[in-house]
C-alpha cells in the first residue's frame, strides 16, 4: 500500500463507501418468500387496517391471491382467495373500489376476459365480487380516478383484443367499460393527465406495432388522438407515468426490450423517446417512484429472462444517464410494485417470479427515509464532485517522488 492510500482520513473513506453505494442503488438485497405456483402481479396495501403496507400476490394452480401481512417489513401469509379454475389471474391493484373505507384489490383474469374484484369486509376478511367484461385476454390493470369523482376507475389493456377497456367506478365496485381500439398485441395501459385539462388520460404500450397509443378523455368518451413510435424501434411492455422533468405536465416511461424509454411531454404531444439502459434483459413490469428521495421520479423495472430488478434514477430533467443499479430477484420476474413497507420514509419494492414460486422483497436503505449519507462531506446534501474534491485535497502529495 503505497503513501498516498495510507493518508487518507476517515472521512475520505467513507465517501469512498458512499461513492459505491450510490453506485449500487439504495436498494438492499432480496428477502424472497414463497407463494404459489407461477406467481404473476404483486399489490402493496393497508388490508388489515393496522398502518403499514401489507402485501397481495396472484398465484396459480389453484389460482389464486394470497395476503401476506407486514410485521415490521416481515411478510406472513394470512389469507388465500381462490379465484376459480384455469381463471388466469395476472394483473393486480389495490383500491378501496366499494367505497367501505377498507382496501380492495381488482385482479385481470387472463383466461375468461374479465376483470374481477375481491373485496375486504373487514381486516383481512376477503369475498369475491362482481366481474366486469373486458377484451380478450386483459393485461397491465392500472388505477386512477379518470372522472374526478373519488373513486378508483381501472384501466387494462386487452392483448388479444387489439384495445384497451376503460372501467368507470360508480362508487360501488361496479363498472361501466367503453372500449377503444389500439394498436396490435397492447400489453399494458396507464392513465396519465396528458393534455393538462381536468381530467386523466390513457396511454397503451403496443407491443407489435411498436407503438404507443394515447388515448384523451372526452368526458363522456375516449378516442385515440395520437400513435407515438418508441425509438429505435423497440417493443413496448410495461408502462409508468409521470412528471419526470418536473415541468408539471405528465411523461411517459416505458419498459422496452433491454432498455427504458422516456417520452417528454410538450404541450400535450409527445416525440421521439430517450433510450436509457436497464442492465437487465426482456423487461415487463415498470413503476415510477422516488427511490432516492431527492424529489424526482426514478424508475424500477425487471427483466424475466434475467431475474433481476433494475434502477435507474432520475437526474432531475428527465433523463436517467447512471449505470442502471441490477438486483437480483429470482427465476423469471414479471410482477412489480412499489410501496414503503418498513415504514422508514422510503420506498421499497417486491418482485414476483414465475419460475421460482416466489415473491422478492427488497428493503429501501436510502432515500427519503435512509440515515443520512455518509458520503456527504461538505453537508449539501448530495454526494458529488465536489465530495470528491475534499478527498483527492486530503492525500498526502508532499513526496510523491518521481
Amino acid at each position: 500500500m503505497n503513501d498516498r492510500m495510507l493518508s487518507l482520513r476517515p472521512a475520505s473513506a467513507l465517501l469512498l463507501a458512499g461513492l459505491s453505494a450510490t453506485a449500487l442503488g439504495a436498494m438492499g438485497p432480496a428477502t424472497t418468500y414463497i407463494t404459489g405456483d407461477r406467481p404473476e402481479g404483486v399489490a402493496f396495501a393497508d388490508f388489515d387496517g393496522d398502518g403499514d403496507l401489507d402485501m397481495a400476490v396472484v398465484s396459480d394452480n389453484i389460482d389464486k391471491v394470497e395476503v401476506f401481512s407486514n410485521s415490521g417489513g416481515v411478510f406472513n401469509p394470512a389469507a388465500t382467495i381462490p379465484l376459480g379454475a384455469n381463471t388466469g389471474g395476472g394483473s393486480i391493484v389495490a383500491a378501496d373500489f366499494d367505497g367501505d373505507g377498507d382496501w380492495d384489490l381488482a385482479v385481470a383474469l387472463q383466461n375468461q376476459n374479465l376483470v374481477r374484484i375481491v373485496r375486504n369486509d373487514g381486516p383481512m376478511f376477503f369475498t369475491l365480487g362482481g366481474t366486469t367484461a373486458v377484451g380478450a385476454n386483459p393485461r397491465g390493470l392500472s388505477k386512477g380516478d379518470m372522472d374526478n369523482d373519488g373513486d378508483a376507475d381501472l384501466v387494462v389493456a386487452n392483448r388479444d383484443g387489439a384495445s384497451v377497456s376503460i372501467l368507470r367506478n360508480a362508487g360501488n365496485g361496479v363498472f361501466t367499460v367503453t372500449t377503444v381500439g389500439v394498436g396490435a398485441d397492447p400489453r399494458s395501459a396507464a392513465f396519465g393527465n396528458f393534455d393538462g385539462d381536468a381530467d386523466l388520460d390513457v396511454v397503451a404500450a403496443n407491443n407489435d406495432d411498436r407503438t404507443l397509443s394515447i388515448i384523451t378523455n372526452q368526458g363522456a368518451t375516449f378516442a385515440v388522438t395520437a400513435t407515438v413510435p418508441t425509438n429505435p424501434g423497440v417493443r413496448p411492455e410495461g408502462i409508468a407515468t409521470g412528471d419526470f422533468n418536473g415541468d408539471g405536465a405528465i411523461d411517459i416511461a416505458a419498459a422496452t426490450d433491454n432498455a427504458v424509454s422516456i417520452f417528454l411531454n410538450s404541450a400535450g404531444s409527445f416525440g421521439g423517446s430517450a433510450l436509457f439502459g436497464s442492465g437487465s434483459v426482456d423487461l415487463g413490469p415498470i413503476v415510477a417512484a422516488d427511490l432516492d428521495g431527492d424529489g424526482d421520479l426514478d424508475i424500477a423495472t425487471a427483466g424475466s429472462t434475467s431475474g433481476t430488478v433494475s434502477i435507474l434514477t432520475n437526474n432531475g430533467a428527465g433523463a436517467f444517464p447512471g449505470a442502471a443499479a441490477v438486483l437480483q430477484s429470482g427465476a423469471f420476474t414479471t410482477g412489480l410494485a412499489a410501496g414503503d413497507v418498513d415504514g422508514d420514509g422510503d420506498v421499497d419494492l417486491a418482485a414476483t417470479n414465475r419460475n421460482a414460486d416466489t415473491v422478492a422483497v427488497f428493503l429501501n436503505a436510502g432515500g427519503s427515509g435512509g440515515e443520512p449519507c455518509s458520503g456527504d462531506i461538505d453537508g449539501d446534501g448530495d454526494v458529488d464532485f465536489a465530495d470528491l474534491n475534499v478527498v483527492l485535497s486530503q492525500f498526502n502529495t508532499t513526496n510523491c517522488g518521481n
